[in-house]
């Protein structure tokens, strides 16, 4: 019996041995953002799979403290605007607010290569670019590049960046991964900006937009519908 086990081991190292790729066998790694990760929903207490293009964390100050509170931009015609997770409009005004986007780079595996090499110590960065409706002067802001740990194929990273509200305008995002091109990647020619609202599921880079519009309180009181108007870091709630 014991030489049986012996046997069983012998093939296990040899097995796992020959499993491995050699690195003149493996594809490059490819850097590309993910627009579906698993989101922590508030509302429900619980995660969902969802689509991060539009999803924006905010920091509300309430009776307890600080809280982070979940919203995402709707671009419905009629309706354009930031909603809760409740569905209940907030209103965002300029001056001391912030909305921190995710994005998250994954290292895409070669699914025709039995093994993709881990990308090493990529980097990310996001930009933010604010459009003034009235004067059509842009004021753009480069938030700064992120170094991250190794990325093992089929495996992705989180960047946060912090988008502040300044004016009432248009804020274009846009998010570029390996900004210091460091990484060899068997697809270097998806490592530039590219003008696009998502129009494919992974990318190099991306962009999104949404505006922040002047409102008047007392007429949105006469819809009789809740809403938030939220400003300078504090959300309040009418009924």
């Amino acid at each position: 019996m014991k030489y049986i086990y012996f046997f069983i081991i012998i093939f296990s190292v040899l097995f796992i041995y020959g499993c491995e790729c050699k690195d003149e066998d493996m594809a490059e790694p490819d850097l590309a953002f993910k627009t579906w990760e698993s989101i922590y929903n508030p509302c429900i207490g619980n995660y969902e799979y969802l689509d991060t293009r539009n999803l924006y964390w905010t920091p509300v100050l309430g009776t307890g403290g600080q809280q982070w509170v979940l919203l995402y931009y709707r671009d419905v015609i009629g309706q354009e605007g930031f909603y809760d997770c409740y569905g209940v409009p907030w209103f965002i005004g300029p001056g001391g607010t912030q909305l921190v986007s995710y994005r998250y780079v994954e290292n895409v595996p070669d699914f025709s290569r039995e093994c993709t090499k881990d990308a090493p110590q990529p980097a990310a960065q996001g930009y933010t670019t604010v459009v003034d409706p009235n004067s059509n002067d842009t004021t753009e802001y480069e938030g700064p590049i992120v170094i991250f740990n190794d990325i093992p194929p089929g495996q992705s990273r989180e960047l946060n960046t912090v988008i502040n509200i300044t004016i009432f305008g248009i804020y274009i995002n846009e998010y570029r991964v390996d900004p210091i091109d460091e990484v060899l990647e068997r697809d270097e020619n998806n490592n530039f900006l590219r003008d696009t609202d998502f129009d494919v599921g992974r990318m190099s880079s991306t962009k999104s937009s949404f505006e922040i519009k002047p409102f008047d309180i007392q007429e949105l009181k006469k819809k009789s519908e809740p809403f938030v108007v939220y400003k300078e870091g504090v959300a309040e709630r009418y009924n």
